[in-house]
């Protein structure tokens, strides 16, 4: 049996990613040559026998990011997610040297890493990457032209036609391409993509607990999101406006990057809206809260908003994009294109003037989300490049 090494962009201390690979890892954990990541939990040593001796942590490009880009894009007032480019940047170096000693026959990491892809391609092993955006080329598209109606100049990593093509050669130069949803599936379908080499696992659950406690908290429309125009978070403000809701606010949780910044500038303001911000602990967030989820996103993979609010019992308006394979239209929520102002404004009101529809679909809702969590994913990932190691 060959050898299996895992690259992760960020620290295994973050509970998003621990949640995501570390079911993962542990199964791994006899075929698993080297784990690269920013950091590691010092409690996986304990759980995972010899783990020590199979960690490749590069912290730099952390620290490089944060101490040199970050006044660089500061003073010279260049967009956020240059933090993130260039630090991505540095770990992809870094990984790709580190291949040369790997003895690993499978290598498994983002379609964004790809010098170390090429390296391992090089070295004659097989490269799994997980596409965790729909089909680059397509997503590039969507959202260049939504800049270019709103006349928005400062754009996110998406609209950079860089990271497309990064994206891009990672996708061509693997031997196995893992999607996340059948919804993303479809776009490189459409693309005209080679499915032979594409392998589907679903990361359409959640870990959050199933609330089976009926909602008694404040009525609200929330949209929870790192907010850029790939959310389509300005679509959803503009259909607010048309919907004149004056009873029940639009919460916007999440960062809002620098594109939402200046659309919200020109052409804001927007009447009973709130922005709170990034919220550390949504699982406690959401319990005081009586609400329907939003989120209009451009392009995703399988967005994790989605499940999580619905394991709340909020039903969801999403667009067709980020329904995470589980909002089916008139039982758990609605899908609406995302530039359909005019048929999002008219469900909101929907909702709003009787809130008993709320309550109606959350049976439903609640069954939806109850069938996966981010757990399967993780495991089945494992058994699939275990399959193809033997």
């Amino acid at each position: 049996m060959g050898l299996i090494s895992v690259a992760l962009d960020g620290s295994l201390e973050n509970t998003g990613l621990k949640e995501k690979y570390m079911p993962m890892i542990k199964i791994l954990a006899d075929s698993l040559y080297r784990c690269y990541a920013y950091d590691f939990p010092t409690t996986i040593t304990s759980e995972i026998a010899g783990f020590q001796s199979k960690e490749c942590k590069v912290s730099f490009p952390m620290w490089y990011a944060r101490f040199f880009v970050n006044p660089i894009r500061k003073f010279f007032r260049l967009p956020d997610y240059y933090v993130y480019f260039y630090r991505h940047h540095m770990t992809d170096y870094l990984y790709s040297k580190k291949i040369k000693d790997d003895k690993s026959s499978i290598i498994f990491c983002s379609v964004l890493n790809q010098k170390m892809i090429l390296n391992a391609k090089s070295a004659g092993k097989i490269v799994v990457v997980e596409a965790g955006n729909s089909e680059p080329e397509r997503e590039y598209q969507k959202i260049i032209r939504e800049y270019d109606k709103f006349k928005i100049k400062r754009r996110y990593i998406y609209g950079d036609s860089r990271y497309k093509n990064i994206c891009k050669t990672g996708l061509e130069n693997a031997d196995w391409i893992i999607t996340i949803s059948e919804v993303s599936k479809k776009t490189y379908i459409d693309a005209g993509y080679d499915m032979n080499k594409f392998k589907t696992i679903y990361l359409t659950g959640t870990d959050f607990p199933i609330r089976t406690i009926p909602n008694r908290g404040r009525k609200a429309f929330i949209s929870t999101a790192f907010h850029s125009f790939i959310k389509g978070t300005h679509r959803l403000l503009l259909a607010w406006r048309k919907a004149n809701i004056n009873n029940i606010p639009l919460i916007i949780v999440g960062r809002l990057c620098d594109d939402m910044k200046e659309f919200i500038k020109t052409y804001g303001p927007f009447q009973n809206v709130r922005y709170v911000g990034f919220q550390g602990d949504l699982r406690s967030w959401y319990q005081d809260y009586d609400a329907v989820g939003v989120l209009m996103s451009l392009s995703e993979g399988a967005v994790r908003t989605t499940p999580e609010m619905m394991s709340f019992g909020f039903p969801m308006i999403t667009s067709p994009d980020a329904t995470c394979d589980i909002v089916k239209d008139g039982e758990n929520g609605y899908i609406i294109e995302s530039d359909n102002e005019d048929g999002l404004a008219e469900r909101l009101r929907w909702f709003a003037e009787d809130w008993d529809r709320v309550h109606a679909m959350r049976a439903n809702v609640l069954m939806s989300v109850s069938r996966r969590t981010v757990s399967d994913y993780s495991c089945e990932l494992a058994q699939f490049m275990l399959s193809i190691c033997n």
